[in-house]
């Protein structure tokens, strides 16, 4: 009888009611534990930054994987609910927060020549610019330039300079 069901979802073999997760992307396992063997289920979540990697049908205990998108945005995101369903029926088990994003850089990434170079950027935030600072390799430098503010949000232009590198890669 469906009544007597005991599900538990369990992350790193901890029992879960909620995840608060940060504005990265993230892929988690959950484990589902249930007292029937021979019952068929599934995973579903209602938001699609928040998803089922597969949305296969599961008999008995087992796990599944949650893949949580980047929040590329500033604001926390509205709460994701993942519901246990199991034919007719469905308990909301997981509830997943995630974070807004502290800044976004304009350009994540530059490849350069051995030789030495610079390039500007633009970090985009919530503050005025003095409440974030550089933490860099001795061979690389960053500084920042002029702010501006627009409809809310600060934009830190940011100059790095890199030495150069006649030996081996650097990442």
């Amino acid at each position: 009888e469906v009544g007597d069901l005991e599900v538990t979802f369990s992350v790193n073999g901890n029992e879960v009611r909620s995840l608060d997760l940060s504005s990265v992307s993230h892929n988690i396992k959950v484990d589902v534990t249930i007292n029937f063997d021979g019952i068929y289920w599934n995973a579903i979540s209602n938001k699609e930054w928040c998803y089922i990697d597969n949305e296969e049908v599961h008999r008995g205990s087992d796990s599944f994987n949650i893949v949580i998108n980047a929040n590329n945005g500033f604001e926390d995101r509205e709460t994701a609910v993942i519901t246990f369903v199991a034919s007719n029926y469905k308990k909301s088990m997981l509830a997943v927060d995630q974070r807004g994003n502290v800044f976004v850089l304009d350009q994540v990434y530059a490849a350069s020549p051995k030789s030495a170079g610079s390039l500007t950027t633009k970090v985009k935030t919530f503050d005025t610019g003095d409440a974030w600072h550089f933490e860099c390799d001795s061979w690389i430098t960053a500084t920042k330039g002029a702010v501006t503010t627009a409809n809310g949000e600060t934009y830190t232009d940011v100059t790095i300079v890199w030495e150069a590198n006649e030996d081996v890669s650097r990442y």
